[in-house]
């Protein structure tokens, strides 16, 4: 789990990053924590770390005050978890507008705080059972896994193929592939991963997906009718 901490008071900022290790190391699980005082900065390396999974935001903050920091975040964001960390209990109707998940209270209290963590994390694992996370050249990407088309491998170069586009992955399809060992996809020959709830049409040598015609190989027919004829006859994941 990727968190930016934002909050610009030095003791706050260190009893909270102190709490949150000692969340993550009890439950023996990594937690990727990055810290900013103001949010200009947070805002600068968002996207060049691939996003985070939570925001903490105090909302008094120096310059831009952490309300501005997630609205600007939520334009281009719709998926990162947000709570805020304030003092004052006055600002949770503007809160609304971006979707806070919580509100830390100072004093930070650890039995109310680590409550805001557990719900973070469970709705974190929820989400991330229907993403995918991959590498690209600008980082890391995170892919919902039903917006998927198809991934294909070319001259050891994988592209990934979505609703939004494509893109090159620095990855093996290999690698993908058991990545979404748990998801409805499967190859229709040694270049190509299909997603099988995008196929639009199969013919005798090729299957069609989102208007890409992606050919069969002999040895791969087999298995995707199979695979194709089990997830369309209900036993869909």
């Amino acid at each position: 789990m990727k968190i930016a901490l934002v909050e610009d008071n030095g003791l706050h900022q260190a009893q909270i990053r102190q709490e949150i290790q000692n969340y993550f190391d009890e439950l023996n699980e990594v937690c990727e924590l990055h810290v900013f005082d103001n949010g200009s900065d947070m805002l600068d390396h968002y996207y060049s770390v691939g996003g985070y999974d939570l925001l903490l935001l105090d909302i008094q903050l120096p310059g831009m005050d952490g309300i501005s920091v997630a609205r600007q975040v939520r334009q281009k964001d719709d998926k990162v978890l947000i709570a805020f960390i304030t003092s004052m209990t006055a600002y949770a109707v503007q809160g609304y507008s971006v979707y806070a998940m919580d509100y830390i209270l100072k004093p930070i209290n650890r039995i109310s705080f680590r409550s805001t963590l557990d719900r973070a994390r469970e709705l974190f694992r929820q989400r991330t059972e229907h993403y995918i996370s991959v590498t690209t050249g600008d980082g890391m990407f995170k892919v919902d896994i039903s917006q998927i088309y198809y991934i294909e491998t070319e001259r050891h170069a994988v592209r990934l193929y979505y609703t939004k586009g494509s893109f090159h992955i620095n990855d093996t399809l290999k690698s993908i592939e058991e990545k979404l060992k748990n998801a409805p996809f499967c190859r229709c020959n040694n270049c190509y991963l299909v997603n099988l709830a995008h196929v639009e049409q199969v013919k005798k040598d090729v299957v069609i997906v989102a208007g890409h015609e992606l050919a069969f190989s002999r040895l791969r027919y087999k298995p995707f009718m199979e695979a194709l004829t089990n997830y369309m006859g209900g036993t869909r994941r």
